[in-house]
């Protein structure tokens, strides 16, 4: 089997597989704590991802919060971070990768619990349009989905109420 063990033996990250699991897990330890969580995605393009996989575990060393995401992006859980500390890291990270003469650009996309009861695939799906904005913008290559988390509430609670009162 291809994927045994918890990380690939070509990154050292996390398998893809593995990364939706595990954020459902942070995010219900964070809502328990009341704390916040962001995620991550990082990618280069199709630049490969191998030196890019050396950069994030350099840059973040929680190796079990990393992930092969796809062939060519990478992501990062950051637990009891929120949105606008991780935008200072991404930012951190994007002059770390110019320092290290990392010639292909590197696009961040990036979302939050914020707050919310937010599923994985929630805050997946976030940061993938995120990052698909960033990889598209000509100038900045970070992009932050930032939620309301009023409104956030507020949408959900209307759903119930047109549901009867039975979650979604």
């Amino acid at each position: 089997d291809e994927a045994a063990g918890l990380f690939s033996p070509t990154t050292g990250l996390g398998w893809s597989q593995h990364l939706s699991p595990r954020l459902t897990s942070e995010l219900e330890r964070a809502a328990g704590s009341d704390q916040d969580l962001s995620l991550m995605l990082i990618s280069r393009g199709n630049a490969g991802i191998r030196e890019l996989a050396d950069l994030v575990l350099e840059a973040f060393p929680l190796r079990d919060l990393a992930f092969e995401y796809d062939a060519d992006t990478i992501a990062v859980i950051i637990p009891d971070k929120h949105l606008d500390h991780c935008l200072r890291e991404a930012k951190d990270f994007q002059k770390r990768s110019i320092a290290r003469r990392v010639t292909a650009p590197i696009w961040i996309g990036l979302s939050a619990r914020n707050g919310r009861l937010v599923s994985a695939s929630r805050l997946l799906s976030e940061a993938a349009h995120a990052l698909k904005q960033a990889e598209s913008s000509a100038g900045g290559r970070i992009v932050a989905f930032r939620a309301d988390p009023d409104k956030y509430r507020a949408s959900v609670a209307a759903a119930m109420a047109a549901r009867g009162g039975r979650p979604l």
